[in-house]
């Protein structure tokens, strides 16, 4: 809030019924904040060591750079620490990345739709997590950090062997239209790709520390950014089942390999056995619940009594706030 008792950057004065909830959104904002979340996890080595001992950094999602912001800045508070190699995969255009100090590399994709951008950050990330390591001295132990935010899937498309990406893209857009849930799209996604479902974790054998925030409901590391770390729990079969319910009219090509997957003819994406792959090490910094706490908070340190609102929904923002109003 201004000095002048506006909310800044909204015109609304702090104390009208608007000003206040712009002044609690902007107080919620900062407080789940990437690069906040981040400098703050960073700087307690102690209890997560992962940042400081990571030799390469794989930062993709909407919130890349300022989770790498983050990152970066508890690295230089600490004289100590190795400035490890990385490589951030962000929406395009961002105009973001000339406050980005070196040595990050960065690359530009496309969201919410794909296109051939994402299929070349894609390849990148592939070579980039086949690679960790390639900068230690000899001898030293490799780990590979992956800061994870919502986007990544659109961000990441790397389409299975025999499709094209506007073949895959298609097939995603029309179950999204069928209205298929989030869980529901992730699963036909990850089996139209070659690196979401845990395939792309598969791609190196050093250690993978992955630090997300969560835009899904219950935080499922398989369905954040479609998984690219974690197990996939689902199957083939379960992709072929999740088309045929909802009539979605797919590509001739996507609907083959989801058949041809779900016969057997192709390897089905890595299957948990108990929990997350040994070389994996999997944490959400954030998501929608923590965001909930923080609203709550928010409005009783403003006087305000939060109401209780359902968590679990997937509806549309206008559908909620007409069935609020009423």
């Amino acid at each position: 809030t201004r000095l002048d008792g506006r909310v800044a950057g909204t015109g609304m004065s702090a104390g009208s019924p608007r000003g206040r909830l712009a002044q609690i959104f902007g107080e919620v904002a900062a407080r789940i904040d990437g690069e906040r979340l981040v400098a703050s996890a960073a700087g307690a080595a102690t209890v997560d060591p992962a940042f400081a001992t990571a030799t390469d950094v794989l930062a993709v999602g909407k919130v890349a750079l300022p989770m790498l912001r983050g990152l970066q800045l508890a690295l230089r508070a600490d004289a100590t620490a190795r400035i490890p190699r990385m490589l951030a995969v962000v929406p395009a255009p961002s105009a973001e990345t000339a406050a980005l100090p070196s040595p990050a590399e960065i690359i530009e994709a496309d969201h919410p739709h794909p296109t051939a951008r994402s299929v070349a950050a894609a390849l990148a990330a592939q070579v980039f997590v086949r690679s960790v390591g390639a900068g230690t001295d000899a001898g030293g132990a490799a780990r590979l950090l992956v800061l994870l935010s919502g986007g990544a899937s659109s961000l990441l498309c790397a389409p299975a062997d025999g499709l094209s990406w506007e073949a895959q893209r298609a097939a995603v857009a029309a179950v999204a239209r069928a209205g298929a849930t989030i869980r529901e799209l992730n699963v036909v996604r990850k089996h139209l790709s070659a690196i979401k479902g845990g395939r792309l974790g598969l791609e190196t054998a050093s250690p993978i520390s992955v630090r997300a925030l969560s835009d899904v409901i219950g935080d499922d590391p398989a369905t954040i950014g479609s998984g690219p770390f974690s197990p996939d729990p689902s199957r083939f079969s379960e992709a072929v089942a999740v088309v045929e319910r909802l009539g979605a009219q797919l590509p001739a090509a996507a609907r083959a390999h989801l058949e041809r997957g779900a016969r057997g003819a192709i390897p089905d994406t890595p299957m948990p056995a108990s929990g997350a792959p040994a070389h994996v090490d999997y944490r959400v910094l954030a998501g929608p619940a923590r965001v909930v706490d923080e609203a709550r908070a928010a409005i009783s340190m403003n006087g305000g009594a939060p109401g209780t609102l359902a968590l679990d929904v997937e509806d549309t923002v206008e559908v909620h706030a007409a069935a609020i109003g009423a």
